[in-house]
């Protein structure tokens, strides 16, 4: 959630700068009822306070519930309620608690209210909200009129049962331990975007992301997936910020390693900064600013067999990500000029894709022109050859204006896909649109004997042949047959039902290939089942055959042991049996 940080209220005598003390202690007692301000902006009822009623003390923490939203509750459901509660009490004393502490470090303890424990309100909010912690609690009430005098972390009660409830709880602590890593120790405030990206990051770190189905990162991958170009430094608190937020940590995650982010809340400074020396301290040589061209490459290509492996998302879950471009332009007449104008904010990015066919001795020419002389925009683009060779250049720029030309398009050269950002590191947090820059993209065909000398030089490209990534789901352009990928073969999926015997297929992971490249791989029909030697010849009827036959028979015969596939057991008793092959 989004939180607006606070003038926080120090004493100085003698040159020595500390935050108030503490109250009293404050110890919760089974079953006590308990009035709570709370923030009407996430209320389901627009209130500013509620009486709540603790009903489980944990080793870390009270947990309370709002009394009218379990009072509501039919007897059936108030014991789900009050297990899932338990559960979730459970796995914060012995799981996030223990984790993020030891990553983050500590939350204040013993804190405002002079207590270990924290408190949890579980009370009614707006379907959309997880949860919130308010920076106002963390202060005496002669200094913050509304202040809970708490460690406090309020948790939307119908949300208690969810399969993402923990990752909820993840999220939500990992702000009440920034405030005390960054607020209380270094006395800095940091920029939202960060301390957001950190809880994205906190369900990964305690290991809630490790399966897929029903993790944080599945939820946030739709909101992703339909808004990449969100600019990431910016949070107006929706959905849209924290799918990017999430998607650029697990980038960050997988290529400079999770320590990155646990050396970001340790050092005093904030934002982009915060990043920089970060990835310094860590031993890397690579900016944020270059991490984020990096990661909008990776975001439509997601291939790790380009250039130096960086383009591309590493986690299991993550391998088969790829956006849409923005926009998708397919020209076929030579005199075709394409105008794209626009605006884009910091640390935000566009993806446009050019394709062609039928042409010869053609080039494609690429004019950009930005609204400032700052040398805000960086400009990769990627050109694709027809069988699969791809070639990643940057535009050169002066003054945020400059040419690039692709020889041989429509020939040689299929698609050419262009990605402008806008890298502003003097705009860390972008806080309207009215930050957005203007730029102009003109493209055009021009003959290949029209393009400067010097420039066909300057933009020599080296093409590199990518492999397929093994386990790949794939179907060429116009046919309707599904391929799984291993190394140099394809085999054939016979029906959908063999999705169902592995978690990670599924219709929506398969790319859709170029015929040619596909064309490249050698198709096999050969299996054996884990732990079991046998090798099965997979006929189009969905029929098994047994080759019954010796090591050196089945050498002769012409077939390949690296041909052979590796499946489970399920799908080898999918197949009916038919008769044994002998040679």
């Amino acid at each position: 959630m989004k939180r607006k940080i606070i003038f926080i209220v120090i004493f100085v005598f003698s040159g020595l700068i500390f935050f108030q003390n503490a109250r009293a202690a404050v110890n919760g007692n089974l079953g006590e009822s308990v009035f709570f301000v709370v923030d009407q902006k996430y209320d389901s009822s627009g209130r500013n306070q509620v009486q709540a009623t603790l009903r489980k003390i944990g080793q870390r923490a009270y947990f309370y519930v709002e009394d009218n939203y379990f009072n509501s509750l039919g007897s059936v459901q108030q014991n789900n309620f009050l297990n899932a509660q338990n559960l979730l009490a459970d796995e914060f004393d012995n799981v996030i608690y223990p984790k993020l502490t030891e990553f983050y470090g500590s939350e204040w303890n013993p804190g405002i209210d002079n207590n270990s424990r924290i408190t949890f309100l579980f009370t009614p909010m707006a379907d959309d909200a997880g949860g919130y912690f308010r920076t106002n609690d963390e202060f005496l009430v002669s200094e913050m009129a509304d202040s809970n005098e708490r460690e406090m972390i309020y948790f939307n009660a119908k949300h208690a049962v969810n399969n993402r409830a923990k990752a909820l709880v993840a999220h939500e602590f990992q702000h009440l331990i920034n405030f005390n890593q960054k607020n209380k120790v270094l006395n800095i405030d940091d920029e939202v975007w960060l301390n957001e990206m950190r809880s994205e990051y906190a369900p990964t770190i305690v290991g809630y992301d490790d399966v897929y189905d029903g993790s944080n990162i599945s939820y946030r991958e739709k909101h992703f997936l339909a808004t990449p170009g969100d600019p990431l430094t910016e949070w107006k608190n929706i959905s849209e910020d924290y799918g990017v937020a999430n998607f650029f940590a697990q980038y960050l995650a997988d290529h400079y390693s999770g320590n990155i982010f646990s050396s970001m809340i340790k050092n005093s400074k904030i934002g982009i900064a915060s990043v920089n020396q970060a990835l310094v301290d860590n031993g890397f040589g690579k900016d944020f600013s270059g991490i984020f061209s990096d990661w909008t490459i990776a975001n439509i290509f997601n291939n790790c067999l380009l250039e130096d492996g960086n383009y591309c998302y590493k986690n299991s879950n993550l391998t088969g990500i790829k956006i849409e471009p923005t926009a998708k332009y397919d020209i076929f007449n030579a005199l075709t000029s394409i105008s794209i104008g626009g605006k884009i904010q910091d640390w935000s990015a566009r993806w446009y894709k050019f394709s062609g066919e039928n042409f010869s001795d053609k080039t494609l020419r690429l004019n950009f022109e930005g609204q400032n002389v700052s040398g805000d925009f960086k400009i990769p683009y990627i050109a694709e050859t027809s069988n699969g060779e791809t070639s990643l250049e940057y535009m050169k720029l002066t003054n945020d204006s400059g040419m690039s030309y692709i020889k041989d398009f429509g020939d040689k050269i299929k698609n050419v896909l262009v990605i402008p950002a806008s890298h502003s590191i003097d705009a860390e947090t972008v806080l309207a649109s009215d930050d957005a820059k203007s730029f102009t993209l003109t493209v055009n065909v021009i003959d290949n004997s029209d393009v400067p000398q010097e420039e066909l030089v300057e933009n020599k490209t080296n093409f590199v042949k990518l492999d397929l990534p093994d386990g790949s789901l794939v179907r060429a352009k116009g046919d309707y047959k599904v391929y799984i990928i291993n190394d140099k073969y394809k085999r054939h999926i016979l029906d959908g039902k063999i999705f169902d015997f592995y978690g990670h297929l599924s219709w929506e992971s398969i790319t859709e290939v170029d015929p040619m490249i596909l064309a490249d791989y050698e198709e096999s029909f050969l299996v054996r089942a884990m732990g079991d030697e046998r090798v099965y010849e997979i006929n189009g009827d969905k029929t098994k055959h047994w080759l019954n036959m010796s090591a050196e028979v089945f050498s002769v015969s012409g077939r390949k042991w690296d041909a052979v596939s590796v499946i489970n057991k399920s799908e080898r008793d999918f197949y009916i049996i038919g008769a044994n092959v002998r040679f």
